[in-house]
């Protein structure tokens, strides 16, 4: 499956994430200027119906590769976003290093440095189960620090949507945006049957040797 934007991939040991590579064109600012008026106004265009959803999730199931599903995972939450700056880390359920791949260099800092500073609504997101939404940096309380780093790139919202599995947590998605942004309950209900369909898929098909014994992959 082809990529269609920037993707960089990393591999982190215990010093954090380190730069492995990138594929295709650049994509998170011409793109971002697509989405800014919808963003501002907490809108965007969202497939509810049956067909755009199966398209979503079938792009995923389908990838041939590990690196392809976590592509497929980022596509299908821009669509239900509108957020182009994504990132996707696997801290269990693979195996060797935890794994990183971000649509955009801000988001692989983004998420680079919650992990260093082990903090951050992507950190929460993959540690917790929870999803977290930080729709204006400004206003929020927690993490001074991570908000502080993610104000110096640009950023000004976020978004973070766990990676589990029959009670594993594998890591997390998240989103960033350039001004403050609200997102719906739909938008977020979206996102996270994506990376359900995505969690099942990585602890199935990409690593079956911790393949659950009697739960059924959702398609």
């Amino acid at each position: 499956m082809p990529l269609s934007r920037q993707t960089s991939t990393t591999t982190s040991g215990a010093a954090g994430p380190q730069a492995h590579g990138t594929v295709g064109p650049r994509l998170g600012e011409h793109r971002a200027s697509e989405h800014s008026a919808a963003s501002r106004a907490g809108e965007h265009e969202v497939p509810e119906h049956v067909d755009g959803l199966h398209r979503l999730t079938r792009a995923i199931v389908t990838a041939p590769t590990l690196r392809e599903t976590l592509s497929a995972l980022c596509e299908g939450v821009e669509r239900v976003t509108g957020v182009v700056d994504l990132a996707v880390s696997l801290d269990e359920g693979v195996p060797g290093p935890a794994v990183l791949l971000a649509t955009s260099r801000v988001a692989s800092r983004a998420v680079g440095l919650q992990r260093e500073l082990a903090a951050g609504p992507h950190v929460l997101a993959a540690t917790t189960g929870q999803t977290c939404v930080l729709p204006d940096l400004v206003r929020e309380d927690r993490w001074p620090r991570v908000r502080a780093q993610l104000a110096t790139l640009g950023l000004a919202a976020a978004v973070a949507v766990p990676l589990g599995f029959n009670g594993r947590r594998l890591g997390s998605v998240s989103g960033y945006v350039r001004e403050p942004r609200r997102f719906s309950e739909q938008q977020l209900r979206l996102a996270r049957r994506l990376a359900d369909v995505a969690a099942a898929d990585l602890a199935y098909r990409h690593h079956p040797r911790r393949r659950p014994a009697s739960t059924s992959a959702p398609v």
